[in-house]
């Protein structure tokens, strides 16, 4: 399989089980409250009116729920690409999340559904009702941008569908790096998703955390343990991999320059340790 390489990568967190602002990032990694904060006209926060400072309104912002949605953007020269990676558990969430965090999913290129678990799934709907409605109320020409109401669209014309009838089943987290590492010949720079560590006393949670940590060489620069991966083993591979392990939540929003990472991994040499 032949990958285009991408000038930057950016991704953000849309839902997720857990909500959390107060880890310390490194570059390039932003928690939701700071996003709200900085937010230009016309979605910048609400003001108090006798300090005339930002206010914290958490009845718009994110909540959590027990299901997985990433969106992500990937630019190459002066384009853009959107990709909606799983649409988390059912409709209120990803709509309130999407509006939460000012998105316009107009500009959506594709849904990847990683399975078909309701977790994931159950908000693909609402997803592609939220991209119809951004497209039909912006300032593009409708021509060009809308595809008319969901009840008329023609299945084959909405967005890319790749089925996979096999339904193949999890291989685990250490063969999916082992195999991507072997076919693209590079280095894993960032895991991200749930990795599927619970509950712990019936998981490979230990050899998965040295996996991770030791075998795999070199170690990913991030690991971004989200959804299923569990508290017990969040707080397994924060011990083992220290601030390469990010505590990482519904808002999040990273961003990747490509040739600046690449330039760093340039001479790792690739293994996998016994």
């Amino acid at each position: 399989m032949r990958l285009t390489p991408v000038d930057k990568l950016e991704f953000l967190v849309l839902v997720d089980n857990c909500i959390e602002w107060f880890s310390a990032l490194p570059p390039g990694f932003v928690h939701e409250v700071p996003q709200h904060l900085k937010r230009p006209p016309p979605n910048e926060p609400p003001k108090d009116p006798l300090t005339g400072l930002p206010v914290l309104d958490f009845a718009n912002y994110c909540c959590g729920a027990h299901g997985l949605s990433i969106l992500i953007m990937t630019t190459i020269g002066d384009k853009t690409y959107q990709v909606l990676m799983d649409g988390g558990p059912e409709h209120l969430t990803i709509e309130r999340n999407v509006k939460a965090m000012a998105v316009e999913l107009k500009d959506l290129d594709a849904i990847v559904l990683s399975h078909w678990h309701s977790d994931h799934s159950g908000g693909i709907l609402k997803a592609l009702e939220l991209r119809q409605s951004s497209s039909s109320s912006s300032s593009f020409s409708s021509s060009s941008n809308s595809l008319g109401p969901l009840d008329t669209l023609d299945p084959l014309n909405a967005l890319p569908v790749d089925l996979h009838p096999e339904r193949p089943i999890r291989r685990g987290i250490c063969n999916v790096l082992t195999d991507a590492q072997t076919t693209y010949d590079r280095p894993i720079h960032m895991v991200v998703g749930g990795l599927h560590l619970v509950p712990t006393a019936q998981q490979p949670v230990v050899e998965t955390v040295d996996f991770l940590s030791r075998r795999l060489r070199p170690s990913p620069k991030y690991v971004l343990p989200l959804h299923c991966t569990g508290l017990e083993a969040r707080a397994m591979l924060r011990q083992a991999m220290g601030d390469a392990c990010i505590t990482a939540g519904v808002g999040m929003r990273v961003t990747v320059d490509a040739k600046a990472e690449e330039e760093l991994d340039a001479d790792d040499e690739l293994q996998i340790l016994d």
